[in-house]
Parts: structure tokens; C-alpha cells; sequence
């Protein structure tokens, strides 16, 4: 392709071009065809395609000051892999690029002066490895971003000077590998990010500076192996995350500080492997967040302070891996869960006191190899109908799985693995054992209760209670094998008899209004 364009600087000089002209585009090479640019294209100043920079020769291109005529670049705007070009200089007239304006590989590259009078880029802005560039200056007067700014293997960058006329940037704002960086300082006026903002492999950078005028961000945010972040001051008037909110491998985070007015997050929030990370607490003012919650690995974490908020989860909820974690009673206010719920591996967490209010999940139940648990009270409340399987494993000191979700999981023929706990939650047969114990008084829904009595019965069951002025309806009787099983209704539904069953653990499920109710009876 460089041929194909170079080629046009061969053209006889006598040919005469009004001011647009290449609408193709032109591939400088040399520094010979720069020279020679005017004697090429006589008038031609407003470029309707695209002009990149690009030295066969290492250092043969020094400066761009025949291009100095030019006025306009329609398209892409690319200087890469120069050798001793110090500036931009030869393109003090451009007003405006109309695409991408990407300047890449410039070793000698200290200043993007000659872009001074550029107000506008159409496309996106992409920095990367130019390792003499210490800041932005001669971007000053541009004030919108129509793409993409990424900043990227910049060895001496420190900040953002530069582009404090920058207002918005309508594409991601993508900033990594870059070894001196400090802050954000230099884009103080922006005032949205259109989709993601990526933060990943700066090694001292230690906040976010120069971003708080930003006050929505459309889609991710990746915070991702910064080790001298300690928080993330500079995002203060943030309020709303469009996509996935990660924070991952930030060896000196210690709090979320500065996203306290963040109330929503579109996405999912995963938060992991932060090893001094020892509050969450910045995000309670977090009410939805549409995808799952993922938290694992943060060595220093006690408590999920800061969720307490949150009503429901969209899509999983996992916490992993937290040796320090004693509560999950930030939980407290959730209901529903879109997909997995899996407490794994927290050594220290004493109970699932938190989980109280979850009805429903939609897909596995796992709650496994955490050392201090004895009981799985906290996800009684559970729809076992919600539950797609159910895994309870190697929690040396759980004792007590008798509760109603599971029971009721079990009883009606559910998938369970469960092996490496203390006696009576050794096995699916120990827990199927226990629950027999237990008075079925399983609700899933709102809580006006349904009763059934005599429990044990020798065959006749009286159902009683439930919301005033409902009909109760009893929907099915199964056994222990989830088999149905024939039964005699009197009274208008108010009571069954069993008295031709063999004996043993029967399921009643009843509708009362809204509500669906389980019933477990033992018939002697």
C-alpha cells in the first residue's frame, strides 16, 4: 500500500489540484517527498484522505516544515516509527483532523508542537510508545474527542497537560504501560467518558486526579495492576458506571474512597486480588447493579460494607477467597440473584447471616471450604425450584444443613454434592436424614403462614392459616422420591387424607394467594 500511494509523488508537477485534493490519501516516506510535497501537489491544502508518516530509512525524517500549507486532514493523521523527528512542527495550519490522530513509535518525539491551531478530531486519539514524550502540549486547544483516547507504553508521560480544553471524549479512555505517570491531571474539563475508562500497568500512579469534573462513564471501567493506587480519589462526581466495574491486582488499594456518589453500575462489580484492600464501604450509596457481584481474593477485606444497598443482583454472586472475611451481613437487603451463588474458601466467615432475604437464585447453590461455618441458617429462604444444584463441600465444621431450602431441594429430587463436612452434612443421605427432624414450614414469597396439623399424622392433615380472604389450593403431594401421590381432599381443600400411603415423609405444595407454600409431614 505504501508503494501504491508514494507513487502519487511522482505525478508531473505541471498538474494544477484545487484546494481539496487526495481524497486516496498520501504515505510520506522520505523526507525528500515532504520536501517536495507543494511541487507535487501545487494548492493542494485541504486533504480529503488520509496522510501518514512512516521513514523507510531510520532518522531519515527530521521535520514536517514543507507540509505547512496544509490546512485540513479528512481522515487519519499517523506519524509512526520516526527516528529523529523532534516535533510536529510543518503542521502549525491544520485546523481540524477528521478522523484518527494516532502518533506512534517516535523516538525522538518530545513535543507534539505544530498541532497547536487543531481544534477538533473526529475519530480517536492514540499515544503510545514514544518514549521522549513527557506531556501533550500542542494539543491545548482541542476540545472534543470523537473516538477513542489511548495513552499507552509512554515511558516519560507524567500527566495529561495538554489537553485541558478537552471536554469529552466520546469513546473509551484507555490509559497503560505507562511508567511515569502520576495523575490525570491535564484533563480537568472533561465532563463524560461516552463508553469505557481502562487504568492498568501504570506502577506509579496513585490516583485519579484531573478527572473530577467526570460525572458518568458509559460503559467499563477496568482498574487493573496499579501498584502504588491507594484509592480513587479524582473520580468524587462520578455517579453512574454503564458496564463492568473491575478492580484487580492493586497492591496498595486500601479503600474505594472517591466513588461515594456512584449509584448505579450497568455491569457487573468484580473486585479481586487487592492485597491490602480493607473496605468497600465508598460504594453504599450503590443501589442496582445489573450484572453479578464478584469477590475473591483480598486478603485484607472484613466485611462487604458498602453493598448494603443493593436489592438484587443481576447475574452471579461469588465470594471467594477472602481469608479475612467475617460477615456477609451488608448483604442484607438482596432478594434475588441472577445466576450462581458460591461462598468459597473464607476462612474466617462464622455464618451466611446476610443471605437471609435471597428468594431466589438461578443457577448453583455453593457453599464450600469455609473453615468456620457450622450451619447453612441465612439461605433457608431460598426457592428450591430456583436452585439448578447444589454443592456442599469440604467445610470440616459444618454440621447443621437441615434447613428448608435444602431440605425441600433434596426432597424433591434435586442434584447435590456434598462430602468433606462434619457428621450430618457428610452426605446427601446425613442431610436427607436431618431434615426428617425438621417441621416443614417452607415459604417462598411474602409470609402469611399456612399451617398443617397434626404433624406426625396417622392419615388426616387440616390445612389452616394463610393470607385472610385466599383461597387455599392444594397444588400436588409428592414423596421423599419427588413421585406424585394420590391423596382425598375434604372440607373444601382444608384438609387431605393420607391414610391409604405407606408411611413415611409426604411434600404438600399449597397456593394461598401469591404465596406457594411447602409443606413437609411425616405420616405414622
Amino acid at each position: 500500500m505504501k508503494r501504491l500511494f508514494t507513487l502519487l509523488l511522482l505525478s508531473p508537477s505541471y498538474v494544477n489540484y484545487s484546494q481539496p485534493c487526495l481524497p486516496q490519501g498520501i504515505i510520506f516516506t522520505t523526507q525528500t517527498q515532504i520536501d517536495n510535497f507543494s511541487s507535487a501537489f501545487p494548492g493542494c491544502t485541504q486533504i480529503l484522505g488520509f496522510v501518514n508518516i512512516d521513514e523507510n530509512l531510520p532518522g531519515d525524517i527530521t521535520n514536517l516544515n514543507a507540509l505547512s500549507v496544509l490546512t485540513s486532514i479528512e481522515g487519519n493523521l499517523v506519524v509512526d516509527s520516526t527516528f529523529a523527528l523532534t516535533n510536529l512542527s510543518g503542521l502549525d495550519n491544520v485546523n481540524s483532523i477528521g478522523g484518527t490522530l494516532k502518533i506512534s513509535a517516535n523516538t525522538a518525539l518530545t513535543s507534539l508542537s505544530g498541532l497547536d491551531k487543531v481544534t477538533s478530531i473526529g475519530g480517536g486519539v492514540d499515544f503510545n510508545n514514544n518514549d521522549a514524550l513527557t506531556n501533550f502540549s500542542g494539543l491545548d486547544n482541542v476540545a472534543s474527542i470523537g473516538g477513542d483516547l489511548y495513552v499507552r507504553y509512554n515511558d516519560a508521560i507524567t500527566n495529561f497537560n495538554g489537553l485541558g480544553s478537552i471536554n469529552s471524549i466520546e469513546g473509551n479512555l484507555s490509559v497503560y504501560f505507562n511508567g511515569a505517570l502520576t495523575s490525570m491531571s491535564g484533563l480537568d474539563n472533561v465532563t463524560s467518558i461516552g463508553q469505557g475508562f481502562a487504568a492498568f500497568f501504570n506502577p506509579v500512579l496513585t490516583s485519579f486526579s484531573g478527572l473530577g469534573k467526570v460525572t458518568s462513564i458509559g460503559g467499563y471501567v477496568d482498574v487493573y495492576n496499579n501498584a502504588a493506587l491507594t484509592n480513587f480519589s479524582g473520580l468524587g462526581n462520578v455517579t453512574s458506571i454503564g458496564g463492568d466495574f473491575t478492580v484487580r491486582f492493586n497492591a496498595a488499594l486500601a479503600s474505594l474512597n472517591g466513588l461515594d456518589k456512584v449509584s448505579s453500575i450497568g455491569g457487573g462489580l468484580i473486585i479481586g486480588n487487592n492485597i491490602a484492600l480493607a473496605s468497600i464501604s465508598a460504594l453504599d450509596n450503590v443501589t442496582s447493579i445489573g450484572g453479578g457481584i464478584d469477590i475473591s481474593s483480598n486478603a485484607a477485606l472484613t466485611s462487604l460494607n458498602g453493598l448494603d444497598n443493593v436489592t438484587s443482583i443481576g447475574e452471579i454472586l461469588n465470594i471467594s477467597s477472602n481469608p479475612t472475611l467475617t460477615s456477609l451481613s451488608a448483604l442484607d437487603n438482596v432478594t434475588s440473584i441472577g445466576g450462581d451463588l458460591t461462598v468459597y474458601f473464607n476462612a474466617a466467615l462464622a455464618s451466611l447471616n446476610g443471605l437471609n432475604n435471597v428468594a431466589s437464585i438461578a443457577g448453583s447453590l455453593n457453599i464450600s471450604a469455609n473453615a468456620s461455618i457450622t450451619s447453612l441458617s441465612g439461605v433457608d429462604n431460598i426457592d428450591p425450584s430456583t436452585i439448578a444444584d447444589l454443592i456442599l463441600e469440604n467445610s470440616n465444621n459444618l454440621t447443621t444443613c437441615e434447613v428448608n431450602s435444602i431440605c425441600d431441594y433434596l426432597d424433591n429430587g434435586g442434584v447435590a454434592s456434598i462430602s468433606g463436612n462434619a457428621t450430618g452434612c457428610n452426605s446427601v443421605a446425613e442431610v436427607q436424614a436431618a431434615c426428617t427432624a425438621v417441621p416443614a414450614v417452607s415459604v417462598y414469597g411474602e409470609k402469611d403462614e399456612v399451617e398443617v396439623h397434626p404433624n406426625p399424622t396417622t392419615g388426616l392433615v387440616e390445612i389452616a392459616g394463610g393470607e385472610p380472604g385466599q383461597t387455599i389450593l392444594i397444588l400436588r403431594v409428592t414423596d421423599v422420591n419427588g413421585r406424585l401421590v394420590p391423596y382425598d381432599v375434604f372440607a373444601e381443600n382444608s384438609s387431605i387424607n393420607l391414610a391409604n400411603q405407606p408411611n413415611g415423609m409426604y411434600f404438600i405444595t399449597i397456593q394461598n394467594g401469591n404465596q406457594t407454600f411447602v409443606k413437609r409431614v411425616i405420616k405414622n
